[in-house]
């Protein structure tokens, strides 16, 4: 239904609503604005979710390293022990 007075803009019905154009534009442009906040922060919230599991990744690695780095020094440890033993046991001479 279209209403209107003498001094005032067309008001249309929308459901249980009546807008002019003026305020329908106003609506959109705050609803639009509101939207495009809620874009943001989800942009944000996935950056940060993003930033927490490359942080997250970048751990688990450097404890695997040093992890992998502590078998090796333990391996490295028990051949050195190993070719000492087996140099007293064989009588050779130690590289």
């Amino acid at each position: 239904m279209i209403q209107k007075t003498p001094d005032r803009e067309k008001s249309y019905q929308i459901g249980a609503s009546s807008f002019t154009k003026t305020e329908w534009n106003r609506f959109l442009t705050e609803f639009d604005d509101i939207q495009e906040t809620i874009r943001e922060l989800m942009r944000e919230k996935h950056a940060k979710r993003e930033a927490e599991r490359l942080e997250q990744d970048r751990l688990e690695e450097e404890r695997l390293d040093r992890e992998l780095d502590k078998e090796l020094y333990d391996k490295e440890k028990l051949n050195d022990e190993l070719r000492m033993h087996y140099n007293i046991m064989t009588g050779a001479t130690v590289r």
